[in-house]
């Protein structure tokens, strides 16, 4: 990837040469002495603020603009001060080499710059005005390391008091003393294509007295960097910059102003960022806009850069590839396969040399197109790759593509197989015949396996096998496989409709019985009875379908002629109309005799669709038999 860096990397960190000495000087008038600022600009580098350049040289113009009318203290309180505006114009020259030293890239750089300010107290209807050129930027030493996902620099610089500088004047466009600065940092990437970065750099001026006066600026440490992300294989970045900047250790000598003695300030700005080149031509742009979000014992207010830099560096050619295409991407066994190698970014004055290889079949071709020949390949999915090398290129000059074919095999026929029941429709444990013919329009040879049924029990069989219902009812789907010699299957089924078996014919069943035991009226029907028969009538009431036959008993010692005829008329008339009142109603109880010998009655309950068929028992003739009361009317003598 072709990463040429924004110019925020071009332009070193502190060329800036802004007289915010100048400014203190200028607010003389207002009793209002701001401390001592060094030669390093804040904001002037933001996006990869720790990468270099690639090998080259670089001409840059810069344009910077800091507006303020705040002053804030040392308390962070703001104070109303005049309105100023400064313009810079820098012209920077850098180069970097491709010699290496201690592993890294060596380079070196030297800026001037161009100042203007403007000074407004509306109050006090002053407006002052400066220009001029300011101090310049001496870089010796500038080395910069480049890493899979980071890269880092390390720097020494100075700056020459060129600039206009006179002690006490309120005119100067330089800080009249020599500057040291010494910085480091790096960027950091969170992809391997190096889209997303975050990077900070330090910067640590040291500074000599101020020419004609007993004035010596502090120590100043400025960190300046941000995290942005890079388009168009990063010749475009976007995101936000920051800076900060501490005044280390505190200004020093006798004519430093007891306002500020003592004091060390800060700033802390942020703001985002745009860089990118214009089209194809190696020019670059960047635009920061910073604001100064927390100052102490210095100003607050807002910062524009804006720069141009032309760049003939020693580019590395982008880097080359290789594209693989064929045709067509989807053959029959048999057919030949087309493939076609497309490179980018080759020294097209170079000859190249291709090299084809495939998982499969026979590659013939040593140029940007090779024919693959497909025949006796299985159906399946192939790799054909192709290496291209530049034998010019001493270093990265192979790289290579793959691309994907398919090969189907002929066209195969799977067998056909129809499945049919004899019988078709059985009773629930019966047996059906399950016949499958299977054919194949290849004319390989099939075999029939794989039977399955949803149920009942399957017998052993090739093309027929058969199938015991036993314990099943309903549809029952009987099917199987068919597999010719290639693999090649196919499946069928047929269904054989179990019918349920006929439900049992109802039975007439013994409910109860009762004895006769009163010897005196060997037919009546007591309370245990009547118990009995309460029980026999709740069942009938709560089988209304059913039907009672009453079977009356009597033992040979009985002499009583209808005996048990008598027990079972008696135990008939107690349900339809006794003391009980159950109301059965009479057609549904039929009497009858026994011959079991015992001296009881049998109540047998009949369902719907039952017979009474209990041997040696014989109806009873209800016109001949009546029932007997407890208590039978006696006949009365008639008088003599």
């Amino acid at each position: 990837m072709y990463d040429v860096p924004s110019s925020s990397r071009i332009f070193p960190t502190a060329f800036f040469v802004l007289l915010l000495a100048g400014f203190a000087l200028l607010l003389a008038p207002t009793s209002v002495v701001a401390q001592l600022g060094g030669e390093n600009v804040r904001g002037d580098v933001g996006l990869k603020s720790g990468s270099q350049a690639p090998p080259g040289w670089y001409i840059g113009d810069m344009f910077y603009f800091y507006g303020t009318d705040e002053i804030r203290l040392n308390n962070g309180d703001a104070l109303s001060g005049p309105k100023l505006n400064l313009f810079g114009d820098f012209l920077l020259v850098n180069y970097v080499s491709k010699k290496k030293l201690l592993g890294a890239d060596y380079g070196f750089a030297v800026a001037v710059a161009g100042l203007n300010s403007r000074l407004d107290l509306p109050r006090l209807n002053v407006s002052t005005a400066t220009w001029g050129f300011g101090d310049m930027y001496v870089q010796p030493l500038q080395l910069g390391w480049h890493f899979k996902h980071a890269d880092a620099i390390l720097g020494y610089a100075f700056y020459a008091p060129v600039g206009r500088f006179t002690a006490g004047a309120n005119d100067n466009t330089g800080l009249g003393m020599w500057s040291n600065e010494f910085s480091g940092g790096t960027t950091v990437y969170f992809d391997p294509e190096k889209k997303w970065h975050a990077s900070s750099a330090g910067y640590y001026e040291i500074h000599s007295s101020k020419f004609d006066l007993d004035q010596k600026v502090g120590d100043l440490f400025t960190a300046e960097g941000g995290v942005g992300r890079s388009f168009r294989h990063g010749l475009t970045n976007l995101g936000m910059a920051y800076f900060g900047q501490w005044k280390v250790t505190e200004d020093s000598g006798a004519d430093v102003s007891p306002l500020v003695a003592g004091l060390k300030g800060s700033m802390v700005g942020l703001g985002p960022e745009f860089n990118t080149n214009l089209g194809k031509h190696p020019v670059f742009l960047t635009f920061r806009y910073l604001f100064d979000v927390r100052s102490y014992v210095a100003t607050q207010g807002q910062s524009l850069f804006a720069s141009i830099v032309y760049a003939k560096p020693s580019i590395p050619p982008p880097p080359i590839g290789v594209t693989c295409s064929t045709q067509p991407s989807e053959v029959l066994s048999g057919e030949p396969v087309t493939v076609t190698a497309t490179g980018k970014n080759f020294n097209p004055k170079h000859p190249l040399t291709y090299n084809w290889s495939s998982t499969g079949g026979k590659v013939s071709g040593s140029d940007t197109t090779a024919t693959i020949d497909t025949n006796g390949l299985a159906g399946g999915e192939y790799t054909a790759t192709a290496q291209v090398s530049d034998p010019k290129l001493k270093e990265h000059g192979l790289t290579s593509c793959m691309v994907k074919f398919t090969v189907k095999e002929l066209p195969k026929n799977p067998p056909t197989m129809s499945c049919s029941a004899n019988p078709a429709s059985v009773r629930a444990g019966e047996t059906a015949t399950i016949t499958c013919n299977c054919t194949s329009p290849d004319s390989a040879q099939v075999s029939v396996a794989s039977w399955n049924a949803s149920g009942g029990t399957l017998s052993p069989g090739t093309g027929t096998t058969s199938l015991n219902t036993t314990g099943a009812s309903g549809p029952i789907t009987v099917s199987a496989t068919c597999t010719d010699a290639r693999g090649l299957a196919t499946s069928a089924n047929t269904q054989v409709n179990v019918e349920a078996p006929p439900p049992p014919t109802p039975q007439a069943n013994r409910l109860s019985e009762c004895s006769f035991p009163n010897q005196a009226k060997p037919w009546r029907v007591d309370n245990t009875c009547k118990a009995a028969l309460d029980d026999v009538a709740q069942a009938m009431k709560s089988q209304a379908d059913t039907s009672l036959v009453i079977v009356g008993e009597s033992d040979a010692a009985e002499t009583r002629k209808n005996l048990a005829a008598e027990r079972a008329v008696n135990s008939k008339a107690y349900l339809v109309g006794g003391e009980a009142k159950l109301g059965i109603d009479p057609t549904r109880i039929e009497t009858r005799t026994g011959t079991s010998g015992a001296q009881r009655a049998e109540f047998w309950l009949v369902p719907a669709g039952a017979t009474f068929n209990q041997s040696g028992t014989q109806t009873v003739d209800e016109n001949e038999v009546k029932p007997v009361p407890d208590h039978p009317r006696t006949t009365k003598k008639k008088t003599q």
